[in-house]
């Protein structure tokens, strides 16, 4: 094996309590387009370390937010040495961010929310989904307050307006329009998701003050076949929306035809959530998972900003987050952060400086503390990369919680290949992305202590590797699917709950 340097930095988003992603997961299901194989992280050693002498990672309960703030923030490398040789560096960063642990109280009220729900009402959801489906937002806005706004969109070939924005107390109203959605033609699923993020940014006005939860919900069994239907342009509309007007886009897959990519890569750029539904009985556990953090708002306006020494190192890019770029500062906006949320960021820099000695990175925090009275917050990080052309101290360079942030990332990412490569019935190279996250992960054993989850990802390429064999041998096209489809959630889910032990 290779070995190739690498020192990365990663932010971490999610909600430990619901189990739901918010951009991690999504990063891992989509990050086969956006990692290749020269981002692997080798290192010069793969001879296991005695247990007592690897690397601890810190527990997620002992990262807690400074008193005063709402946000525990960190900012490490991978391995705070990069080594100088003839080929170039990359540089890459790991920055963990968690949302303060909530304490009710009985004074505490909700956010208000603003929400829009975007209903697939094409001719493969005639029947059974489109009825379960219509129930369960039936259900979503019998969840929400007086003080919400609501807006439904439905969409075929055509797009229209079902419910106009309007407070979510008018309820019967709401659930008369809902039932009386009816099946239709094509798929303008672009048409759809645009127009129910345009009621959100135009409904927020309304909404009393800046302390407002802007969302999108999309459901949907299909192909995006009529209107827009280019991946890359739904996507960019997405992240639009989150990147200017702080709009959060989650979408629900249903049944087994749906893309599976486009519906995770809308969700990552609209910074929500994805989820497989095979059981359209299970979507009112999505809406419950959806809702439930509402009250427990800690943060808002959460903004990064990393800034690099520019005459020795090039900014490649930052992974999955909508980003920003002026001169040597790379800037990501983040929307709402949740009770005990955590998200994470991996950005990318290269150098071709064969005489490094130190990298100064500079990595700042803004928010508003939502927790009692509302405050501005600006927290910074410094960092410094030391060039180095002695291979030894590479292993004594690995920052035991960014590096298995890296490991984590990298073998589900290897998961997702094989998934992808299994779909174009390329079974022999799937089988070899499979190994290649197994060995990864061995490998991040031989100098940092075991975790369970990380263990758990292992298992799941282990026992995709025994799926493959189902997906050679099955005639059954819907079976084929329905393994995969089960597979790359079982991945996305598994992702999630690893990173909560960053």
């Amino acid at each position: 094996m290779l070995w190739r340097n690498r020192t990365i930095f990663l932010i971490v988003f999610q909600n430990k309590k619901t189990m739901k992603t918010i951009l991690f997961i999504a990063l891992f299901c989509i990050s086969a387009s956006v990692i290749s194989q020269d981002d692997v992280y080798f290192s010069p050693y793969k001879k296991p370390r005695p247990l007592k002498d690897r690397k601890m990672y810190t527990p997620i309960a002992e990262r807690q937010p400074e008193a005063g703030k709402s946000l525990y923030f960190s900012a490490s490398p991978v391995n705070q040495y990069v080594l100088n040789d003839n080929t170039g560096s990359d540089i890459y960063f790991y920055i963990f961010l968690q949302g303060a642990e909530y304490i009710p109280t009985s004074s505490k009220e909700r956010v208000p929310m603003n929400i829009s729900f975007v209903i697939d009402r094409s001719g493969s959801m005639s029947g059974k989904k489109l009825e379960d489906v219509k129930q369960a937002v039936d259900y979503a806005a019998g969840l929400l307050h007086a003080q919400d706004y609501i807006s439904v969109v439905q969409y075929d070939h055509e797009v229209q307006t079902v419910i106009e924005p309007c407070y979510a107390g008018e309820i019967e109203r709401i659930r008369s329009k809902i039932k009386a959605i009816m099946s239709g033609g094509s798929t303008n699923l672009c048409g759809g998701m645009e127009k129910g993020l345009e009621h959100v940014k135009n409904n927020s006005e309304r909404i009393q003050g800046n302390r407002v939860i802007h969302r999108v919900i999309l459901l949907s069994d299909g192909l995006a076949n009529v209107g827009t239907t280019d991946p890359s342009a739904i996507a960019e509309i997405a992240r639009k929306y989150n990147l200017e007007y702080g709009t959060t886009l989650s979408t629900i897959g249903v049944g087994a035809d749906y893309n599976e990519e486009l519906m995770t890569r809308i969700s990552v750029e609209g910074g929500g959530n994805y989820y497989f539904i095979n059981n359209t009985e299970d979507l009112q556990t999505i809406f419950n998972s959806e809702f439930s953090d509402l009250k427990t708002l800690v943060a808002k306006d959460v903004v990064i900003e990393l800034t690099f020494p520019d005459k020795k190192v090039t900014f490649d890019k930052v992974f999955q987050y909508p980003f920003t770029q002026k001169g040597n500062t790379v800037r990501i906006r983040l929307t709402d952060f949740f009770a005990e949320q955590q998200k994470a960021i991996l950005i990318k820099f290269h150098t071709t400086d064969r005489s490094l000695a130190e990298l100064d990175f500079t990595t700042k925090l803004q928010y508003t503390n939502t927790i009692g009275e509302e405050k501005e917050i600006t927290e910074t990080k410094h960092a410094v990369v030391t060039g180095t052309g002695n291979k030894d101290l590479i292993p004594e360079g690995v920052n035991a919680n960014a590096h298995m942030g890296y490991t984590l990332m990298m073998s589900s990412d290897f998961l997702t290949k094989a998934q992808l490569e299994a779909d174009r019935r390329n079974f022999e190279t799937a089988r070899d992305y499979v190994k290649q996250g197994m060995m990864l992960i061995e490998e991040h054993f031989c100098y940092v202590v075991p975790n369970p989850y990380l263990e758990d990802i292992y298992k799941d390429l282990k026992k995709y590797k025994g799926e493959i064999s189902d997906l050679e041998t099955t005639k059954d096209p819907i079976q084929f699917k329905l393994i995969q489809k089960g597979s790359k959630n079982r991945n996305y889910s598994n992702s999630y709950k690893s990173c909560r032990l960053l």
